[in-house]
């Protein structure tokens, strides 16, 4: 997109009456496909928010037919790399402290050895110490402290149970963790999340810290405590996999792949018993790739076609009582992200009479309430400034494919006219 600096004095008109805008009724989500021109192939495996703006991992992929090597972050309208690139497939992404931290399969990123998983500092690429000697699947940042799940045995040549944590010097481990052991063979942690201030893992395992325990498990500071339940199975015996765990109205919300009667690919534990999410989420081979709260719903993506028994496609939200489609569906969405005011998705949007883009975005349906508080004042137009000046297709007010002035004016316009 073309970019031209906005003047400051054309928002002066609207700001004197924007401190005190009205007050916006209940969210109705929108789904926006990014354009084919501005896409990403094929669809990345990770998705975060860094420095304000998106960034995506995967295997190699390639945006208006250039290479981006593996990493790439959504800048001034397009897709760039993230310098010389990682050699081998991007599982995971998070922000530490300033650095953006990529964890996955490969050997070295930007041209040096990194094992399994690889920090950059703004300029250049670089190791956390000797790295793993495995996959990770999972990375949080988590009490001053990044911590990264996966296959793996050792991180930094300290033993370690598919989990440790990183200080920003050395390695250490987590308890016992999640051991390769009889009873508990090949696990994987696949996912982090937050419940009550505490960090919860999910993946595939059967023993927690050498206690039975099945697919997801809380760190009580010193030690890895399984829930109760055995429900994380798929058909006959078959040990599923929890590749998602979010927080949502003070509950904690699992998906994945698993089939434990009436609990289909998503759970919710409300502190003393697991529920299930309504009727569940169906009809493909993933289950929940991801969840995310956004806007008092929790929204869900994966492989799967129906939520609560509706045609859905890949993409559903979860308003606290039943299941809702958003927009016309995705074909499947791997990864969800929150941006200011929005959330960021990866997948397949699967929009019919449109080339694939592997990206979207999804706003209440009040175009300038841009911040989703449910409000129109100030704040909203420093989102715009802030989205325009990223780059972000939300900036694209009048939908010319060029970021300019009149987008200023198109929002101006909006804002005027107020929302229902």
């Amino acid at each position: 997109m073309r970019t031209q600096a906005p003047r400051r004095k054309r928002l002066m008109p609207v700001l004197a009456a924007a401190a005190a805008g009205p007050c916006l009724g209940q969210c109705i989500p929108a789904l926006t496909v990014a354009p084919a021109s501005a896409g990403i192939a094929p669809a990345p495996w990770a998705i975060t928010m860094w420095n304000g703006g998106v960034v995506v991992g995967g295997d190699e992929m390639t945006a208006l037919g250039l290479p981006v090597d593996r990493v790439a972050r959504r800048t001034g309208g397009n897709w760039v790399a993230v310098g010389s690139g990682i050699d081998n497939s991007v599982y995971a992404l998070s922000p530490y402290k300033t650095a953006l931290v990529a964890g996955g399969n490969f050997g070295s990123a930007g041209g040096r050895p990194c094992a399994g998983i690889a920090q950059w500092d703004g300029d250049g690429w670089g190791p956390l110490g000797s790295g793993m000697n495995g996959l990770v699947y999972a990375l949080a940042e988590f009490s001053g402290e990044l911590v990264a799940g996966g296959t793996f045995t050792t991180a930094g040549g300290v033993s370690v149970g598919c989990v440790a944590a990183w200080n920003g010097a050395t390695w250490r481990a987590m308890g016992l963790g999640f051991p390769n052991v009889p009873g508990n063979p090949y696990p994987v942690i696949a996912a982090f999340g937050r419940y009550g201030g505490d960090l919860v893992a999910g993946g595939r395992f059967m023993r927690v810290e050498g206690a039975e325990g099945y697919g997801v498990a809380r760190w009580d500071g010193q030690a890895w405590r399984p829930f109760p339940g055995t429900f994380f199975t798929w058909g006959t015996g078959g040990l599923g996999t929890v590749f998602a765990v979010s927080e949502y109205q003070d509950d904690l919300y699992v998906g994945g792949s698993f089939n434990g009667v009436p609990l289909r690919n998503i759970a919710r534990w409300d502190g003393n018993s697991w529920s299930p999410v309504g009727s569940g989420l169906a009809d493909g081979a993933l289950g929940v790739a991801s969840l995310l709260p956004f806007a008092g719903s929790l929204y869900a993506g994966g492989d799967f076609k129906f939520a609560g028994g509706k045609p859905t496609g890949g993409l559903a939200r979860w308003d606290g009582t039943d299941w809702q489609s958003v927009g016309p569906g995705a074909a499947y969405v791997l990864g969800i992200a929150a941006a200011p005011g929005s959330l960021a998705l990866i997948g397949d949007m699967g929009q019919s009479g449109q080339p694939p883009t592997n990206w979207g975005t999804i706003r209440c349906s009040c175009y300038p309430d841009c911040n989703g508080d449910g409000a129109l004042n100030l704040s909203d137009f420093g989102c715009f400034t802030t989205e325009f000046a990223l780059g972000g297709s939300y900036a694209d007010c009048n939908g010319d494919g060029a970021l300019n002035l009149s987008d200023f004016g198109c929002f101006q316009t909006k804002f005027a006219l107020g929302c229902p």
